[in-house]
């Protein structure tokens, strides 16, 4: 345990360049995002705004990282450390680099996703949730210079829970959404549906090719870049899964959290164990 305040674990995210590194972020106020240097044994409180929806690490540089918060996208490239006078009369190493025009609102008007082009790290997508009265389809983004600036690119989806950009083509992104799975092929101008499910919350793929996706109906799982998929619920503790990874270094192996505690695989997520043990919490969000 880690004396953090209670609130819902937005996302963590380990550095792709230096596993060491983690950051956390914590859905409540004043606890937006804590960082670990040894690999998750102590953390350090480096943000202390508004409830942290999504993060993400540059995959080559583990100073650059990404923050959503309900209102806005924030950005740092010192690894939280405060550099400036500027920086430290604000108390913050983050700097805001896109604001929602909703102000401070419910989860439909939230930046709910981001995600960092693996094979251009210049270009980053980012996407208000929608699916409410105030903002009823989502709405993406897209910056091609590390996120000095961003554009909103037309595609639209009924909601944005998740993006997930194509490990080999920055114009290739998959998109998580309250009624299953889309893909755009021209940088999020059009989205396509790939498959019907309900709340598609995560995504994840190594080489673009194999890619699993979580939903409130089990485990979605496609072996050809996304064009047909296969649902996988047996040996899962629960069938609302909430977030699925592959480990990189052995991309057989495949976490999954569910609302009712964790699953492993070790075919690709071809078949699930749960794994839970002795955790004391089962509704485990990342």
């Amino acid at each position: 345990p880690n004396p953090m305040q209670s609130g819902d674990v937005a996302n963590i995210v380990f550095s792709p360049s230096n596993p060491e590194v983690v950051y956390l972020g914590m859905e409540v106020n004043a606890h937006s995002l804590y960082k670990s240097t040894d690999g998750g044994r102590k953390w350090d409180r480096i943000h202390t705004f508004d409830h942290a929806k999504d993060l993400a690490v540059h995959p080559n540089n583990p100073d650059i990282v990404f923050l959503n918060d309900s209102h806005a996208v924030w950005k740092t490239t010192t690894g939280g450390e405060v550099e400036s006078r500027k920086e430290f009369l604000s108390n913050s190493a983050l700097e805001v680099v896109l604001t929602s025009p909703y102000g401070y609102g419910p989860s439909v008007t939230s930046f709910s996703t981001i995600d960092i082009a693996p094979s251009d790290p210049s270009v980053v997508y980012v996407a208000m949730k929608g699916g409410g009265r105030q903002l009823q389809t989502g709405q993406l983004y897209r910056s091609t210079n590390e996120g000095l600036s961003f554009s909103k690119v037309e595609g639209q989806v009924p909601t944005f829970n998740v993006v997930k950009v194509d490990p080999d083509d920055a114009n290739v992104i998959l998109a998580g959404s309250s009624d299953g799975v889309y893909r755009s092929i021209d940088g999020g101008q059009s989205f396509t549906m790939l498959t019907a499910a309900r709340d598609v919350v995560s995504l994840d793929t190594v080489d673009g090719i194999r890619f699993l996706a979580g939903s409130a109906e089990g485990v979605l799982r496609s072996e050809d870049g996304g064009t047909s998929w296969h649902v996988q619920t047996e040996g899962l503790p629960s069938m609302t899964v909430l977030r699925v990874r592959i480990a990189p270094s052995s991309p057989d192996v495949v976490w999954a959290t569910t609302l009712d505690g964790v699953a492993m695989s070790l075919d690709a997520g071809r078949t699930w164990q749960e794994v839970s043990s002795n955790l004391p919490a089962h509704n485990l969000q990342a």
